[in-house]
């Protein structure tokens, strides 16, 4: 009996070959869309899973209380936590901390900018950290070792075992020479701490100023609790530890107002190691989150477009049911009952499914670097562990997409069937609720691709308040103090002075989208904030700031760099300094640096500009040029006519003054543009499936099309003789499933807007989702339908009249 059903099914499958076409090819381009969302998602869930203690490692957390309520939480921990945790919590059984910072190795004559790691020696046994060479009990032992990944060894000593070879690397102003003491299998892909190169944690530069410090957080924490102890109840003992290390800190933020005077104004936390990726309320940490969100948008849209495909695979069973119903009814008179009959249907649909699952396999693997690409993941389909789930789906949906055949076509009465008195036309209720769902959703993704679309687009073209374009950002690798950015800019100045392709060069201690210094202060007993930014005098012209009031700044003022600055609009807002006209001239309030910059004048007030992600709103902001402060980046306009030479001619002056520097550099709006990378790539991904999901409704529709065509040869022949012209038939073929698109327009519609404006809050700066946009979508969606039953009422209205009435 099953050698039987699988007969017929093949031989149904090659009978009605543009079907089988549709049903499989749509059900494999759905199989494939889940099997790489899948493998997407299961990497998310996956970090940090490959370490042995897994269970036992914890982050440290803090949260922190503002006075209206507002709450903010960080990993950055003060340098002396960890010890002290390991010290005073018996159940804390080691403690390591992280910290990275840049470096300059001078290698073979070539000065190459990497970054540094700094970790204490427990690391390499608390985290499952293989060493391909080396001790991992001894590594980090020696404050002159530096331990490095298999990719970074291969990079600097080839295929050589590196152990005992020595590295010549400037961390500030001093270059040390270091003994490579072991290397590491590469760090894997799902891993929430990451790192290149590392080095003993007290090698870090800053690290006597910080040793006892609990007044700066500027170091990541991880913790080793003993088998038996659990964070919540180490979560409670912490109140007492945070009294005695922090008491003075919390006081003092009280006091300033920046902080809750509750007791749970400043909360220490254990966070377990696997909760490290997913969780993005937790600011600063070693890299960045993913929102868990995405995944499941991910997997929602999988299972859109694996739904359409089989909505597609019922809808062309019922299109076909009518041809069905005489083999059911002969089948009934031999004999074979309606179980029978199931089996048989479900049977094609599983079969089909399976034919399904191995070309969707094959296409996965096909788009796969795509996939990778957009998700920016280096991604394998593992097969071995997941035949179950894959083999599971097909079963699934097989039984969904036969269901209706399987259940309604073998209910069929033989008497009805050869009377004629099944009702199996195009007006069925259940086939166009189909289509309206597969539209539906096919639609939605539409709107939301082309609002997001617009979003990005309007963020990439803004107007910032500044000329972003052809700007060139380099690095200067600097010391903070040491003044030798500043040496470094004005020997590129004088170099570049009579470069036609120069337009203007400047220098500050952060580039837009490159780092930010916020400080606050204490003016008249009210807690101030500001963004600070170290510029020289031709910061202004280089970028085309605006001046709303006031001046720039200039050598022809001897106190310009001691006592000025220039402040934006909306600083002079938020301090409460009436207009830009009238707070030029006021002292800026209390603010002293520490370097000599004591309560400076106000000299100029900015159009406010965006020097943040317009994600946030524009905050209070000032420009200085106090020559103690760095200069970290050396800002250069260059010309959009010869770029290529620009750079070039940079590099070769660059080589000349800083033989010992990298060559470094961005463009400044290439650094803005990076800010919406994850915006971007959760367009293109939702823009792919967008085409899949109009693909794969298109081929039902295409196919129901062609079998109403068929239905309805008789009734097309008959119209055509009494005088139908050519477009009535085409209008009449095509009438219907276009009112089914439209209606799938206006359900929809209404899902898409509250989708994406919920989506739009995240942006303070945002577009207004405007009707031309649904407009627009429902003509798309229209025209392509049309242009889907196009070729099948065509053909209808072109079919020789004769021939349709012999069709019977």
């Amino acid at each position: 009996m099953f050698f039987n059903y699988l007969k017929i099914a093949i031989r149904n499958l090659f009978k009605q070959k543009l079907y089988s076409f549709i049903n499989i090819f749509g059900l494999a381009l759905g199989v494939a869309c889940c099997i790489l969302i899948y493998t997407f998602i299961q990497h998310e869930m996956s970090y940090d899973e490959f370490h042995q203690n897994r269970n036992q490692i914890y982050r440290v957390t803090t949260t922190t209380k503002a006075p209206d309520g507002e709450t903010d939480s960080h990993a950055l921990q003060p340098v002396p936590m960890g010890a002290a945790l390991k010290h005073e919590i018996p159940e804390v059984k080691n403690a390591v901390r992280f910290l990275e910072r840049s470096a300059v190795f001078n290698h073979k004559g070539q000065a190459i900018a990497e970054r540094i790691t700094f970790a204490d020696p427990a690391a390499l046994q608390v985290f499952t950290l293989p060493l391909v060479f080396g001790d991992s009990e001894t590594a980090l032992n020696a404050l002159s070792s530096v331990v490095l990944t298999k990719s970074i060894a291969q990079k600097y000593f080839g295929d050589a075992n590196p152990l005992g070879q020595s590295l010549s690397i400037k961390m500030q102003s001093e270059t040390q020479y270091y003994l490579v003491t072991g290397v590491l299998q590469d760090i894997p892909d799902n891993s929430s701490i990451t790192f290149d190169i590392l080095m003993p944690f007290e090698k870090y530069p800053f690290y006597d100023r910080y040793a006892d410090n609990w007044n700066s957080s500027r170091t990541n924490t991880y913790v080793q609790l003993t088998k038996t102890a659990t964070a919540s109840e180490l979560n409670r003992k912490f109140p007492p530890f945070v009294k005695n290390h922090l008491g003075a800190r919390i006081a003092e933020g009280q006091n300033e107002g920046s902080l809750s005077v509750d007791d749970n104004a400043w909360l220490i936390q254990f966070q377990p190691l696997k909760d490290v990726h997913l969780d993005t309320k937790i600011e600063h940490g070693m890299e960045p989150t993913s929102n868990p969100i995405y995944s499941v948008i991910l997997g929602g849209i999988a299972l859109l477009v694996l739904l359409i495909a089989c909505i597609n695979f019922m809808t062309l069973a019922i299109g076909r049911s009518a041809n069905r119903a005489s083999e059911v009814g002969m089948r009934k008179v031999m004999g074979a009952v309606r179980g029978q009959l199931m089996w048989q249907f479900l049977g094609e649909a599983i079969i089909m499914s399976v034919l399904a699952l191995c070309i969707g396999i094959a296409f996965a693997e096909l788009f796969l670097p795509i996939f990778n690409g957009l998700a920016q993941k280096s991604l394998a389909i593992e097969y071995g562990t997941n035949w179950t789930a894959l083999i599971a789906l097909m079963l699934v949906v097989g039984l969904i997409a036969g269901s209706y055949p399987a259940v309604v076509l073998s209910r069929f009465q033989p008497i009805e069937i050869f009377k004629n008195k099944l009702k199996l036309g195009s007006k069925n209720f259940f086939t166009h609720s189909l289509v309206v769902l597969q539209f539906t959703l096919s639609i939605f993704l539409m709107v939301c691709t082309f609002i997001m679309s617009n979003q990005l687009k309007y963020m990439s073209s803004k107007n910032l308040g500044y000329n972003k374009d052809q700007v060139v950002v380099l690095k200067t690798f600097t010391a903070w103090g040491s003044g030798e950015g500043k040496k470094l800019l004005e020997i590129m100045r004088n170099k570049l002075s009579s470069h036609r392709d120069v337009l203007n060069i400047s220098g500050t201690s952060f580039s837009f989208a490159r780092g930010t210094n916020r400080e606050g202060w204490q003016s008249a007993e009210i807690l101030r904030e500001a963004y600070i930014y170290r510029v020289d005098e031709n910061y202004l012209k280089t970028l085309g700031l605006k001046v709303a009031a006031g001046r720039d700044f200039s050598p022809q003022f001897p106190s310009d760099p001691t006592n000025s600055v220039i402040v934006n609009e909306t600083l002079v807002e938020n301090f409460g300094l009436v207009s830009p006209e009238l707070a030029v001239g006021k002292k800026l309030g209390g603010y002293d640096d520490g370097n000599g910059l004591v309560d400076p004048t106000i000299i100029g007030v900015l159009k406010d500009f965006h020097f943040t992600s317009l994600r946030s709103e524009i905050t209070p902001a000032f420009l200085h040029i106090n020559k103690s402060w760095p200069i970290w980046n050396i800002l250069v306009k260059i010309s959009p006519d010869n770029i290529p030479g620009s750079l070039e001619t940079l590099k070769q002056i660059w080589l000349e003054i800083a033989p010992g520097k990298p060559f470094e550099y961005t463009f400044m709006d290439e650094d803005i543009a990076a800010q919406y990378a994850s915006e971007q790539r959760w367009n293109k991904i939702v823009s792919y499936s967008t085409f899949l999901a109009i693909l794969i409704a298109c081929l039902g529709l295409f196919g129901l099309a062609a079998i109403l065509s068929i239905r309805r040869t008789k009734e097309i022949g008959i119209r055509k003789v009494l005088g139908a012209s050519i477009p009535k038939i085409v209008g009449l073929v095509s009438k219907q499933f276009l009112l089914l698109v439209a209606l799938a327009c206006l359900v929809s519609f209404p899902l898409a807007f509250m989708m994406m404006k919920k989506w739009l809050n995240s942006f303070v700066y945002r577009i207004e989702i405007e009707p031309v946009i649904f407009l627009l979508t429902g003509i798309l969606s229209i025209l392509i339908a049309f242009l889907t039953v196009f070729y099948q009422s065509m053909k209808a209205a072109l079919a020789n009249p004769v021939e349709a009435l012999r069709c019977e």
